[in-house]
């Protein structure tokens, strides 16, 4: 589609973009959300049947949460540009956002010590539902529709009923005193002693520039090494059975690192797994020779290019690992599956809890689901068990929809049991079955709310829902913070989005407790109570309704009420605001809030205006237009494009700018083709709005490759050219429809006010 090449026609030639599974384009650093945003923000030169060459973008998620506030930021840039929003009262998407982000990374930073609570997270979230997601978000749930009268009577119609949702039901295992003891040590060498050194050899290279080869993949090796110590806690967390298969797989690969060492050839091959490659049985050469008839980056070094104590720290770990490896396999026993068992034999098969008898079991290490359902059959007799990963879902589709999907034509019970990793998190049915196990937690606390969407379905096959969970055990959350990782994520997107049901804890709050309550509206309701009234209206009387519709621009009404102030509602370019002006102050107070004001009864009759409230309306309207235009941004200058308030702590946006700058200064100086000039000018514009991520990214990179140099020799003019019109072919178009599109400076319109006097 980017092209225009092989079955898709240019992005140009589509009027509206739906993005399914938008959650997936949270990270704004990947190629596909760069191909995205290209797509997105191409103009439409047919214009479709709306007016304007702006595409229309819809982004579907069920969960478009799931990690930060900045999941949120990147999936709005996707349709918004980062400094020239057309967001209601919000500017910059980055500037509003920025103090968000950074006030949840602390929070997270400080769950662990309790110094995060759950009413803060939902404070934090509830400014950006408020200030954001209510001016671009639809969402209904299913207590929305059930508090909408005619959406209640159209199910009632079709026979269709929503199954409710149950507390989760929390299970405990405990440890006796030795594994008590044991697990505590464990999680102590997991988290202080071993020094993950096997992901860390870049590091340890003695010569800088050897290190320099790879970037920042220093920075990568440490970072993996977190992941891989996290990782690690999380396995002992899932089964024993998986975590003692990790401590084999860490053994193996420190002592083929050490193996390397030994034979004086160590590879470092960022692009393909060496260890892997070792497993198999290929020898050091063919895996270098393999590397480079591929044209990888590849390096094979002597023990001697290494700093002495990466031998030590990898010695170290081979011998805490042997340790370790000792200390489990002498243990047999497993607590956590035997309070599995013993709710297997039980509760979770009885009839009136289970009525089909089917069950999902959900966890994160295969290796985990392995050994549960070797287990079910060994100690259950279990043969109805069938487990699902990545590797056979394709090819056991049919056998999950006939044992598992309601919908299906064809059922069948050959299987009774579902073991699933997080592949069938999304995009499946399972809902011939109502009770769910998550033997393990997600570091990603959405998938939570994935899983249990899977048998949480229209048709669902009985009235209730039961999700059983196995929390961190206190000694793995003492070490990683994953409860409380949890607890604040789903917090988030309860606060942000809404949710009917709690999901993980008892702790979690939906909105104020009582938000999704059947008899408690919330702002969702009351939009739809308005909508209603407007649909309502157009049946009862279509000549009044088309009488409203042809009002004029500027229309204003004095009213009586409980305070002296002035509501307008303002409109320019693709920006609306909605302000209530009181003592001079005016304040953005939302569409909900304005509906609020501006409703009135069918019998009242407008006051009659006399001089001093049309001088107060006039001077009223003007605050608001005043507020209004104050947070327009303007545009650059005629020198070159300045960094923008809103950009002046951002280094790359700062960067980027610099580098067009200098380059406008060697255009005029003649070190560059005189031809460049309207390339720079369309190229700072898009990035003074701030309207692909990867055009700033992409042209700080230039500065930073050509920042030593005062003018360049023929050769980096060469380069410095060839690389601007790249960017701007690929940006071009997009940011020229920016330059088209962006915010107008101009008068706001007024399309209606009314001043209330008391």
């Amino acid at each position: 589609m980017l092209d225009g090449l092989e079955n898709y026609r240019s992005k140009e030639e589509f009027d509206l973009v739906i993005v399914d599974e938008s959650h997936n384009f949270r990270n704004s650093s990947t190629n596909a959300f760069d191909q995205l945003q290209r797509i997105c923000k191409s103009p439409c030169p047919h214009g479709g049947l709306v007016p304007g060459n702006s595409k229309k973008v819809m982004l579907l998620s069920a969960t478009p949460l799931n990690n930060g506030p900045s999941d949120l930021l990147n999936q709005i840039l996707l349709f918004q540009d980062a400094r020239r929003s057309t967001i209601d009262g919000v500017p910059s998407v980055t500037a509003y956002f920025a103090p968000h982000i950074a006030a949840y990374k602390r929070m997270m930073r400080e769950r662990q010590n309790g110094g995060t609570s759950v009413e803060a997270v939902d404070a934090l979230y509830a400014r950006i539902q408020r200030d954001v997601l209510e001016k671009i978000t639809i969402r209904r749930t299913r207590s929305n529709i059930a508090n909408e009268p005619d959406y209640a009577a159209d199910l009632a119609a079709q026979g269709v009923s929503f199954p409710k949702v149950d507390q989760p039901h929390e299970l405990v295992y405990y440890l006796d005193d030795n594994l008590d003891a044991l697990f505590w040590d464990t999680l102590e060498k997991l988290q202080t002693k071993i020094a993950y050194a096997r992901y860390r050899a870049i590091e340890f290279l003695a010569n800088p520039d050897d290190a320099a080869r790879y970037g920042n993949a220093v920075h990568v090796a440490q970072t993996l090494a977190g992941v891989y110590r996290v990782h690690m806690v999380k396995r002992l967390e899932s089964s024993f059975f998986a975590f003692k298969k990790s401590v084999a797989t860490l053994l193996r690969i420190t002592n083929d690192m050490l193996s390397m060492l030994a034979a004086d050839k160590v590879l470092i091959i960022p692009d393909i797994d060496v260890t892997d490659y070792l497993e198999k049985g290929r020898s050091l050469d063919e895996i270098l020779d393999y590397a480079r008839e591929r044209g990888l980056e590849s390096a094979a070094f002597p023990a001697s290019a290494f700093r002495p104590d990466f031998k030590t720290l990898l010695e170290s770990d081979r011998d805490l690992l042997m340790r370790m490896q000792d200390q489990w396999v002498l243990i047999d026993y497993d607590p956590k599956f035997d309070a599995f068992r013993s709710i297997l034999r039980g509760e979770l098969f009885g009839r009136m809890l289970n009525p089909t008898g089917k069950l999902v079991v959900f966890s994160e290490s295969v290796d985990t689901l392995t050994y549960l359902k070797d287990k079910m059959m060994e100690q259950l007799g279990r043969s109805d068990i069938l487990l699902v990963s990545a590797t056979n879902r394709d090819r056991v589709a049919k056998q999950i929809r006939a044992s598992f999907d309601a919908n299906a034509s064809e059922k069948s019970n050959t299987f009774n049991i579902i073991l699933a990793s997080d592949v069938l998190a999304e995009g499946i049915n399972l809902h011939r079955a109502n009770v769910i196990v998550n033997y393990d937690t997600p570091w990603n606390a959405t998938r939570l709310m994935q899983r249990i969407g899977r048998v949480n379905r229209i048709g669902s096959t009985a009235g209730s829902i039961h999700n059983y969970m196995f929390h961190p055990s206190k000694q793995g959350n003492a070490a990683i913070g994953l409860y409380q990782n949890s607890v604040i994520k789903l917090q988030g997107f309860h606060s942000a989005l809404g949710e009917d049901a709690k999901v993980f804890s008892h702790e979690e709050m939906l909105r104020t407790f009582t938000l999704f309550d059947v008899n408690v509206k919330d702002s969702v309701d009351e939009a739809l109570r308005y909508l209603r009234m407007v649909r309502s209206f157009r049946a009862a009387d279509p000549a009044g309704y088309a009488r409203v519709k042809k009002l004029p621009m500027k229309c204003r009404a004095a009213r009586k009420g409980d305070n002296a102030l002035t509501v307008a509602y303002l409109a320019t370019g693709g920006q609306r605001a909605y302000y209530a002006v009181k003592d001079g102050r005016a304040a953005d107070i939302g569409c909900m809030d304005a509906l609020k004001l501006l409703e009135a009864s069918a019998d009242e009759r407008a006051m009659v205006w006399t001089s001093e409230t049309l001088d107060r309306n006039y001077n009223e309207v003007s605050a608001a237009m005043d507020a209004f235009t104050g947070g327009t941004p303007s545009s650059a200058n005629a020198s070159g494009p300045a960094v923008p308030s809103t950009a002046a702590n951002n280094k790359i946006v700062a960067s980027a700018l610099r580098f067009i700058r200098d380059c406008s200064r060697w255009v005029s100086q003649g070190c560059l083709d005189g031809a460049l000039t309207p390339v720079l000018d369309s190229l700072g514009k898009s990035i003074v709005a701030g309207s692909f991520v990867q055009l700033e990214r992409s042209t700080s990179d230039l500065a930073r490759k050509y920042r030593n140099i005062i003018a360049p020799d023929a050769n980096q003019a060469q380069g410095i050219q060839r690389n601007l019109l790249e960017l701007h072919e690929t940006y071009c178009a997009a940011a020229e429809r920016v330059a088209s599109a962006a915010v107008s400076a101009d008068t706001p319109t007024l399309i209606v006010s009314e001043t209330f006097t008391a």
